[in-house]
């Protein structure tokens, strides 16, 4: 079966390394060793739940723990949460879970393939990264989340887009989706930095670097490699997104450097 005329599905490695479309066996052994099965099958158990996102959390049983979060929430109006992708999949994740506790018009701009999972569609402003046919869509989506913002929505980006690797003594986002800062520049919302403590395995980061494909493709095994385990960030102060367009062309560099301030003042 040609890989288009497959029906879709959450991180279909058929559709997106086209040899294995042709091998069954060898897509489903991909599969099995990036964890996409088991994901799978916990968003279809935390379908329907009132916050899905923290029931996939207690079926991973990943512990969040987001310092200053609910202290820092705006009860209503128009806020955007930035952070960092140190964890991949791990870090939307317990963003989400976190959030949605506190409001009840939460939304993420993420990778379209999100909304597949489970049924977190109504969730999603979907995105497309890698697939350039499906990119056109990308502009009515932004446009939708820009309404969302407007209406007094609460939403949460990620503006990477990409897990985090190590550079140096620490993990650093790949280079910031520079679209995505001008949007939040065309906003009156109040931002609120998140800081994401930590970061994926080694090996994981290792393989990371092979290509922009194995980078993304890694995004979802990080919630994976996270079972068990502890997930932990701190919220930095808020300000008014007045202050991005202030900022001008200087605004990425500035909002990455408030990030990574956070994680410096340690855990």
């Amino acid at each position: 079966m040609n890989s288009s005329e497959l029906p879709e599905r959450f991180a279909d490695v058929r559709r997106h390394l086209g040899i294995s479309a042709r091998h069954e066996g060898l897509a489903c052994a991909i599969e099995w060793v990036l964890g996409y099965p088991g994901i799978r099958e916990a968003f279809e158990r935390a379908a329907g739940c009132t916050n899905p996102f923290e029931e996939v959390a207690r079926l991973f049983d990943l512990s969040i723990e987001i310092e200053d979060l609910e202290e820092h929430t705006p009860e209503s109006g128009p806020v955007v949460f930035v952070a960092n992708h140190g964890h991949g999949g791990a870090d939307a994740l317990a963003l989400m879970a976190t959030m949605c506790r506190l409001r009840d018009d939460v939304r993420v701009l993420a990778n379209r393939e999100v909304g597949l999972l489970g049924d977190l569609e109504k969730y999603v402003f979907p995105v497309s990264l890698m697939n350039e046919k499906k990119a056109s869509g990308n502009i009515s989506s932004l446009r939708a989340m820009l309404k969302h913002v407007r209406d007094g929505g609460c939403l949460g980006v990620f503006p990477a887009g990409r897990v985090a690797v190590w550079k140096g003594d620490r993990m650093t986002d790949p280079p910031w989706n520079d679209h995505v800062i001008a949007l939040l520049q065309k906003m009156t919302a109040t931002i609120v930095p998140v800081w994401f403590f930590g970061g994926a395995p080694s090996a994981m980061n290792v393989l990371s670097r092979l290509s922009p494909l194995m980078r993304t493709a890694l995004i979802p095994t990080g919630l994976n490699w996270m079972r068990h385990g502890t997930i932990r960030a701190r919220v930095g102060k808020p300000f008014a997104s007045d202050l991005l367009k202030k900022k001008g062309e200087a605004a990425s560099e500035w909002m990455r450097a408030n990030l990574q301030s956070l994680g410096e003042l340690g855990n």
